[in-house]
């Protein structure tokens, strides 16, 4: 499958003039840091079905860029109830992994993009499935397609 992407170059002024709409419009339910907020926002904007959904963003110690996940302590309850949790590395014990800070603004709401995503599929799965999932996230062999089929969502997303 090739999937071809459009070149959109998202300007900071661009969004900066209309933060007080992108709150209003996709703030709500969700916890983000404020040095993030126009990058998390903007990636919001392509999402339209999160609007309600509950989503904190938040610096962790993390191996990687970032990293969704359905918070634990929900993980039991229904699709619609459920609360996602996006880390974002701190970049303090990880140096072998790229901080989002380091990259440009556009790449930043991509990856910002490519985390919602993920969510897209866990809202697909009940409980079971997302247990699955997680356990075969640790073979190399099974986070390779993921994360590919997670790229060709994010790209189909817009």
């Amino acid at each position: 499958m090739n999937i071809m992407a459009a070149q959109i170059e998202f300007v900071p002024d661009d969004f900066r003039n209309c933060m007080d709409e992108l709150r209003k419009e996709f703030g709500t339910n969700k916890k983000i840091p404020i040095d993030m907020e126009m990058q998390c926002l903007a990636a919001l904007s392509f999402f339209p079905e999160f609007r309600e959904l509950q989503i904190c963003f938040r610096y962790k110690s993390i191996k990687t860029t970032m990293a969704s996940l359905p918070a634990f302590s929900n993980i039991f309850k229904k699709k619609a109830k459920r609360k996602y949790n996006i880390f974002i590395n701190d970049h303090e014990k990880h140096s072998d992994s790229i901080a989002l800070d380091q990259v440009p603004f556009n790449a930043q709401i991509g990856v910002i993009g490519h985390e919602l995503a993920h969510i897209i599929d866990y809202l697909n799965k009940n409980t079971f499935s997302l247990l699955i999932t997680g356990f075969r996230y640790f073979f190399r062999s099974f986070r390779r397609r993921y994360e590919k089929q997670t790229d060709i969502n994010t790209i189909q997303q817009g």
